[in-house]
């Protein structure tokens, strides 16, 4: 190795070799970087003017990502980008700019590298995998109407060159957008051929991805043991593949599942790791969902005190990524946590602009849940209450996402209560438990029992026969350890 004690002096000396000779000794540099430093061997293949370079330099890039190491990923792609000497090449970098600069949280620049791919595309397969860049894209900034037509555009291409990698992408895609929209069952049938074809490729990413979109499919239906079982399973997988992006993009839905089984615990401690893996990283999308079941869990746990703060990282992420519908539950859980802090003239504020947005962006994914809130925070203005429940109770139907019968269930029940129409109350408590028939969920199974024994406290408020079902509603609640739902069971059994 030679040091040189100025960098001119390195340089006149590299000056005065031969071009011919220069191109041959960063060959043989490049040749003992090889497996030694993917970016020197990148980087020397390069001088040494060698086509083999640009592929270098993307499984430079490629390395590079794998360690979060994204801006020096993205300048390694830039890099190939400028020696890059066909159309084909071209179209791939831009393609892989595209998803550098998703995974950098800026999606308006990766939609400009993928417009580039495909507008430069030499070759049907070629532009079918820069449309299939751009539909994820899409999906992120909430363009869900234009992203599934640019999958069924590319879809012919990708199965006449038998491309089982990108089929797999394509597939899991489809999986994530019909996953909000309420169609559960082709959301689960795209993630089952997502996993055939990423077993058909031996690909263990794709293959984990696949089993965590099969996770979301049965979260959505309300399978939630299965649901969880898948998400472990792609967990499982993803760490042993080494693959942290796809480990910290599933983790926050284990925290909400563990929620849902009443450990609150559990939940807080499985969000409050999952936001630090997403921070470190730089997933925005997977850190938003952690922040909101950690608001979520703060709220059942009776600290809206504690909601501000993931607010606030959650606003100014989903307003970074233009996710709108993040942005409508997101405002959501703050109404909430405004109502039980008393402040019930900005809880509707916050409420009302959330029906604005999930209105405008589509209410399958949190309508019913926001409506049901909406109407709770209008405690003693049913001409506010009243429509929104009947909204939102029009919008729990077979096929809708599980978690709107959930929270409009919990939203209905105590707004009834809290305006005394007990047999109100025992028809939406009845509904909630209806909805997981399939598979009851015990925590659902209490609710509904509270939200029907406080009705009956309040028709019959003397009746000794119901004190003992009370305590022993109490006792059950307590084992979930959610105080926001004991309080008015302790007051009616003290």
């Amino acid at each position: 190795m030679l040091q040189f004690t100025h960098a001119l002096i390195r340089d006149s000396l590299y000056s005065s070799i031969l071009h011919a000779e220069r191109r041959a000794l960063h060959g043989r540099a490049a040749t003992w970087f090889a497996g030694r430093d993917a970016s020197l061997h990148a980087e020397h293949l390069a001088r040494a003017e060698d086509p083999a370079a640009v592929d270098a330099f993307v499984a430079a890039a490629q390395a590079l990502a794998r360690d979060y190491r994204l801006e020096a990923a993205l300048d390694r792609i830039r890099r190939a980008a400028g020696i890059a000497a066909t159309a084909s090449q071209r179209c791939r970098l831009a393609i892989e700019e595209g998803a550098l600069l998703l995974e950098l949280g800026t999606p308006g620049a990766a939609v400009e590298a993928y417009d580039r791919a495909i507008e430069i595309a030499p070759d049907p397969h070629a532009l079918a995998a820069a449309q299939l860049g751009m539909a994820a894209v899409l999906r992120l900034i909430e363009r869900v109407d234009e992203s599934l037509p640019l999958l069924d555009a590319a879809q012919p291409a990708l199965e006449e060159a038998g491309d089982h990698r990108a089929m797999a992408r394509l597939e899991h895609l489809r999986g994530n957008l019909l996953f909000p929209r309420g169609r559960p069952v082709e959301c689960r049938q795209a993630h089952e051929r997502a996993l055939a074809h990423a077993r058909a490729c031996a690909d263990a990413e794709l293959e984990a991805r696949a089993l965590g979109g099969l996770g979301d499919a049965a979260y959505a239906t309300g399978h939630f043991t299965r649901s969880r079982d898948h998400f472990a399973a792609c967990i499982a997988a993803a760490r042993d593949a080494g693959i942290g992006r796809v480990d910290v993009a599933n983790r926050p839905m284990l925290a909400i599942i563990h929620a849902i089984a009443g450990e609150p615990d559990r939940a807080m401690a499985e969000a409050t790791a999952a936001i630090a893996a997403a921070t470190a990283a730089r997933q925005p999308r997977a850190e938003i969902i952690a922040h909101h079941i950690a608001m979520m869990v703060h709220l059942w746990c009776l600290r809206p005190d504690r909601v501000a703060a993931h607010f606030d990282r959650a606003e100014a992420l989903a307003t970074q990524l233009g996710a709108r519908r993040f942005k409508a539950e997101n405002l959501t859980f703050m109404g909430e946590a405004c109502r039980l802090s008393g402040d019930n003239s900005r809880a509707l504020a916050l409420l009302g602009e959330a029906v604005a947005i999930t209105r405008e962006t589509g209410t399958d994914y949190v309508g019913a849940m926001v409506l049901g809130y909406q109407a709770l925070a209008a405690h003693g203005r049913p001409e506010i209450r009243d429509p929104a429940l009947a909204e939102g109770q029009a919008l729990i139907k077979p096929g809708s996402i599980a978690h709107n019968p959930i929270f409009f269930g919990i939203a209905a029940i105590e707004a009834m209560l809290l305006a005394g129409l007990w047999p109100r109350a025992r028809l939406y408590a009845d509904g909630m438990e209806a909805a997981f028939a399939e598979e009851p969920v015990p925590l659902i199974a209490f609710l509904a029992r509270r939200g029907r024994l406080l009705a009956d406290l309040g028709e019959r408020p003397g009746d000794p026969g119901l004190r003992g079902e009370l305590a022993d509603c109490l006792a059950e609640g307590r084992r979930f350890g959610y105080a926001a739902f004991l309080q008015a069971l302790e007051a009616a059994t003290d």
